[in-house]
């Protein structure tokens, strides 16, 4: 079924485990169906704080509130590798 209204954020970390404690840069409300598949655009500012040649992780984590009961919560974050110069 379809669930409406669900938050995700948008985190930027210094390591590639991505939680609701690391940095929240963005955020956005979707509505989901099981088995679809979302491609979407976000724009993000890097914060101008961070590190120079340094590696951070940019990750989103889908219902980040837990309002959705799942069988399975810990498969809600993605990430990908960034390095600031």
């Amino acid at each position: 079924n379809t669930q409406n209204g669900i938050i995700a954020g948008y985190y930027i970390s210094t390591n590639d485990y991505i939680s609701t404690l690391d940095r929240r840069i963005g955020g956005a409300t979707w509505n989901l169906g099981r088995g679809n598949v979302l491609t979407t655009t976000v724009t993000l500012t890097i914060p101008n704080d961070l590190s120079l040649n340094t590696n951070y992780w940019l990750g989103v984590v889908i219902d980040e509130n837990n309002a959705i009961s799942e069988a399975v919560e810990a498969n809600n974050a993605t990430y990908i590798p960034i390095r600031v110069q």
